[in-house]
């Protein structure tokens, strides 16, 4: 049995809900006058008034109204240690909240969501795809998908799952117009279009064997998303560095062309950030094994590592 108070938070935020002790009695088991009883006890206790009572329905006071949000809370926390006590079971239980940018993102988890239901049917997935990167413990996040971005707290488990090609690219009618740029120095007489989801938003990253030269990108064009860098630079309007698994149907159809240079883009790495204590429970770890298991031509676009297992 939940503590007093806990007791009658839960009461009082169903009684609100309701609207009337009619309703509420239905929702909780008990007859409308045992619940009339219990409500005037609770306002005795407290020592104010809660709602005001009509015979049809209740209004809060405004006392009342800043009970019930505060004892919401309290319900909603007691839901929630209870979900992450059970997920640390055997069986996968509770919510998995997963992020990830929507491009990469879509492709990653679009593969797994379907087998993972199937084997964790006592788990309610929510995922959420966003450009920017969250914050997994301010945002109640379990995993979040990373390309070329670090760990923001060091709290964090993190796992490297392999490394994202990326391509310069262009569309015919923009090279026509401004002709096709053979080295990274003869960047900058282009419109370069600045994809600010990164950490390096104004700089583009090649490589010479192991030294990294960096190009700086102008902020004539700036968006932040990934689909729009690709359409826009299918549109003509300039050079875009994208993943290769977001422009390979392009290339193939001829709607862009890849900008082979002097030097080769850095390809960024493909991380899953693992909120602690979280990573350590059984819907977590399922959906990893999911990951894990995945056909190596699914990450056409992935040069993966040796698989290790979760620690």
């Amino acid at each position: 049995m939940l503590p007093r108070k806990a007791d009658d938070a839960l009461f009082f935020v169903t009684i609100a809900d309701a609207g009337s002790l009619a309703r509420a009695g239905r929702a909780l088991g008990m007859a409308p006058s045992t619940l009339s009883r219990r409500l005037s006890a609770l306002e005795e206790r407290l020592g104010v008034l809660l709602v005001e009572r009509t015979t049809r329905v209740l209004s809060l006071t405004d006392v009342g109204a800043a009970y019930v949000e505060r004892a919401r809370a309290m319900v909603t926390a007691l839901a929630e240690a209870e979900d992450v006590a059970t997920s640390y079971g055997a069986i996968p239980r509770g919510t998995l909240r997963v992020s990830g940018p929507p491009t990469v993102g879509a492709i990653v988890f679009g593969k797994v969501l379907a087998r993972y239901a199937q084997l964790c049917p006592d788990v309610r997935v929510d995922v959420v795809l966003r450009e920017r990167a969250v914050d997994l413990r301010a945002e109640r996040f379990d995993v979040a998908l990373r390309i070329g971005l670090p760990a923001t707290d060091p709290s964090d488990l993190v796992r490297r799952i392999g490394v994202s090609a990326r391509i310069v690219s262009a569309s015919a009618d923009y090279l026509a117009r401004h002709g096709k740029p053979t080295k990274v120095d003869g960047l900058a007489g282009h419109v370069l279009i600045a994809l600010e989801s990164t950490r390096r938003e104004s700089t583009w990253r090649f490589r010479r064997g192991s030294k990294i030269v960096v190009a700086p990108v102008p902020p004539k064009l700036r968006v932040n998303s990934a689909m729009l860098s690709r359409e826009a630079c299918r549109a003509g309007a300039g050079l875009a560095l994208l993943p290769k698994c977001l422009v390979d149907d392009d290339l193939r159809s001829g709607a862009l062309l890849e900008i082979r240079l002097d030097l080769e883009p850095v390809p960024a790495d493909v991380q899953l950030l693992l909120a602690v204590p979280a990573a350590q429970t059984a819907k977590v770890r399922k959906f990893v094994e999911l990951l894990d298991e995945l056909p190596k031509d699914t990450f056409h676009w992935i040069a993966r590592p040796r698989r290790r297992p979760l620690r």
